[in-house]
């Protein structure tokens, strides 16, 4: 069991690790910012394309994503593509502006979702900048001078949803449970709709397992997320601490079900196969996982037990 529990600690940190990006080049004639906006509209990443059009934008998730840019105060989006396990870099070469297709405004019931452009003039110069900073930061891996700037973003905008939500994540991979639940809580009371503040939200509550409040989180993020299968993945391993294999497994199937190459969700729904004593199923999970992620830092440890798994198959056989 400790080496089981020991897999999945290591399948979850790999999960987490995953980047996603998106570049290329633009044919513009001058240099303009580059947006990759989420399916709410908010900005996931923003840069100033360089010479030659060239950019390159991180998601932390997958997902499905605009490319967007604005110049002279007018947008225009360029391209939807989704970002997954099975794709997480996409290429878009001499992408051309189509027709103006501004993110989405807020101000309905039905449509409430911050749009990009309105939170760019809402926010101070100075916050903005710093949450930029903090972006670049964390792409060289200096995590926390990462933190230090976001912290300095939210002072000075304190409904900067993009930048809470960035800060929350920064604490919650540092363990700080409780200081990323009371930043995410601010997130969520600027921005209801955001599925990916509510997950988070949902995970902090996870770490600290307060499990009925996380699990109301997760169900909010998994009805506003449309096509993602991370709150199933999350779901998942919330039932899975509450002890309930069955409903985890379900889960994990529904997020496989979203992304078949969802390579965390195949590996933990094996080892819940296993498990339970259904070792044909549970092995060709780990099989698929190792065909998903073959130099995946536990690949020798996943081959090491599959090892085992096709021994007691093959000795069940002979009884």
């Amino acid at each position: 069991m400790r080496g089981f529990l020991l897999l999945l600690a290591a399948a979850w940190t790999a999960a987490a690790q995953q980047s996603f990006v998106v570049r290329g080049t633009l044919l513009a004639g001058e240099r303009v910012e580059v947006f990759l906006l989420d399916e709410m509209g908010l900005t996931a990443a923003r840069a100033i394309s360089g010479i030659g059009g060239s950019f390159a934008l991180a998601a932390d998730l997958p997902g499905h994503y605009q490319l967007a840019i604005r110049s002279g105060g007018q947008w225009r989006v360029l391209d939807r593509f989704e970002l997954s396990s099975a794709q997480p870099v996409v290429e878009l070469h001499a992408a051309r502006p189509g027709p103006v297709d501004p993110p989405r405004q807020s101000g309905t019931a039905a449509d409430p979702a911050i749009s990009a452009g309105r939170l760019a003039r809402q926010i101070p110069r100075e916050a903005r900048r710093a949450f930029e900073r903090a972006t670049e930061r964390k792409r060289r891996g200096d995590v926390e001078d990462a933190r230090k700037l976001l912290e300095k973003a939210v002072a000075a905008a304190p409904d900067y949803v993009e930048a809470l939500n960035d800060l929350a994540v920064l604490y919650l991979r540092r363990g700080d449970y409780s200081r990323a639940e009371a930043v995410l809580l601010r997130a969520v009371e600027a921005e209801p709709r955001s599925w990916r503040v509510r997950l988070n939200l949902g995970i902090a509550r996870l770490s600290q397992k307060n499990y009925s409040a996380a699990r109301a989180e997760m169900e909010r993020a998994q009805a506003l997320a449309g096509g993602s299968p991370l709150p199933a993945f999350h779901l998942a391993r919330l039932h899975s601490a509450e002890g309930r294999s069955g409903q985890a497994e379900a889960s994990f199937s529904r997020a496989l079900e979203i992304d078949p190459a969802f390579a965390a969700a195949q590996l933990y729904r094996g080892y819940l196969r296993l498990l339970r004593g259904d070792l044909e199923a549970g092995r060709a999970d780990l099989a698929t996982y190792l065909k998903l992620q073959p130099k995946a830092a536990d690949a020798g440890e996943v081959r090491a037990r599959l090892a085992i798994v096709d021994a007691a198959i093959q000795e069940r056989g002979q009884r």
